[in-house]
């Protein structure tokens, strides 16, 4: 009997791409939880930047995209995850795939090291765009260490919206 991976996602709100990538991850692994890094860097809290980089009205359209995906996510709810299977948001595919889910807003911190990392002994951790920087405490309790999934070509292009540039 082959033995699957045990992983850890740790990634932001997404509504677009992380939630079926993850969906991806858990055909060839062990998804042990997935943690929604709700840092001040998160896409979530850089609205005012999106504004002054792109223009309102740039930003307004992709938050109808957004807005879009939200109503899909409660649609997707309301019928058990039939319709669109989870992939609206982080949360809706932890729901759908039967994975725990955690908010933290700081991956370094001693409790989500102690009482979750130590605790799950994962094999792997994976980082999907990621809003933070993993400390070395964090790197080593994964057997295997972490893979970082990110957007462009690091360092050059790190931050957000690395695609862009």
């Amino acid at each position: 009997m082959d033995k699957r991976l045990k992983v850890v996602v740790i990634t932001q709100e997404d509504v677009f791409f992380i939630p079926k990538n993850i969906k991806l991850l858990s055909e060839v692994c062990d998804l042990v939880e997935i943690v929604n890094l709700k840092h001040k860097s998160s896409l979530e809290n850089k609205v005012s930047d999106f504004v002054k980089w792109f223009g309102i009205i740039q930003v307004a359209k992709l938050g109808f995209k957004v807005i879009k995906q939200k109503i899909k996510s409660i649609i997707d709810r309301l019928f058990l995850y039939k319709i669109f299977k989870g992939e609206c948001s982080v949360k809706d595919v932890a729901s759908f795939l039967s994975v725990p889910y955690l908010e933290i807003k700081n991956v370094n911190s001693k409790y989500f090291i102690k009482k979750h990392l130590k605790e799950i002994s994962p094999d792997l951790v994976v980082s999907y765009s990621a809003p933070q920087v993993f400390k070395e405490e964090v790197l080593s309790i994964p057997r295997l260490g972490a893979i970082n999934v990110h957007g462009s070509y690091l360092p050059d292009y790190r931050g957000c919206l690395p695609s862009f540039w």
